[in-house]
């Protein structure tokens, strides 16, 4: 098992995304009190970013609907088991882009700057969606240089895997040495960071993009990013 700490992530934030969050569309006209409030967010957010990842790979057994790791856990992950059914590694991550976002979020709301504090919040999400995204094509780097394929990113709560395997997660990745944990409800905390896992395997079928959404099941979201992969 190996384990790595990453900082200093390169983070993204696309303003149509952070709109679309929201429930606006692109060619949506916004009224100029908004953007206003939109450019002031955006300009103060960077200094709220803290991007930081741990990721844990170990060797794994596929199984028909689960996903057997050496340490003698198991994830119950039907969607995982199938596509990554030839994979023999799992990498786990948790990242997050720390706490002061949220900080920030909560003091606007409590001045009643609601709409500045929503605009804040979306891109929070843009960031740490980023940061999961960057993690994630490093790890498909990293592989393909010791010829190994990467399955598709996914996370427990989405699709057929159930919420109650972060807990797994947490088990397996020391998320306290970049200051992220469960609570009670097993809702990570900061809750601007998400934990995902890959299978990577030398005999892994290709897929195309590495965009969770396209293996989720759910067929109505607001946050669908891309259209279901055709099994």
């Amino acid at each position: 098992m190996t384990v790595q700490v990453l900082e200093e992530i390169p983070v993204t934030v696309d303003k149509r995304e952070i709109l679309r969050l929201q429930g606006r569309h692109g060619k949506e006209r916004l009224g100029r009190p908004i953007r206003k409030i939109l450019e002031e967010v955006f300009e103060d957010c960077h200094s709220l970013l803290h991007p930081r990842a741990v990721c844990v790979q170990m060797e794994a057994r596929v199984l028909r609907k689960t996903i057997r790791l050496a340490n003698g856990l198991s994830l119950r992950n039907p969607d995982g088991a199938r596509v990554w059914h030839n994979a023999d590694r799992l990498v786990a991550v948790v990242c997050t882009i720390g706490p002061a976002l949220e900080r920030r979020v909560s003091e606007l709301s409590a001045q009643g700057a609601s709409t500045a504090a929503l605009m804040l919040d979306g891109i929070g999400s843009v960031a740490v969606e980023s940061v999961a995204d960057r993690v994630n094509r490093r790890i498909c780097r990293d592989a393909a240089r010791h010829g190994m394929s990467v399955g598709p990113r996914l996370s427990p709560g989405y699709g057929t895997w159930p919420l109650e395997d972060q807990t797994v997660i947490f088990t397996i990745v020391p998320a306290q040495r970049i200051g992220v944990h469960l609570n009670e409800q097993g809702m990570m905390i900061p809750m601007k960071s998400v934990s995902f896992c890959v299978g990577l395997g030398r005999d892994l079928p290709a897929h195309e993009g590495t965009d969770p959404c396209q293996y989720c099941n759910l067929k109505s979201c607001r946050y669908r990013r891309q259209p279901k992969a055709s099994r």
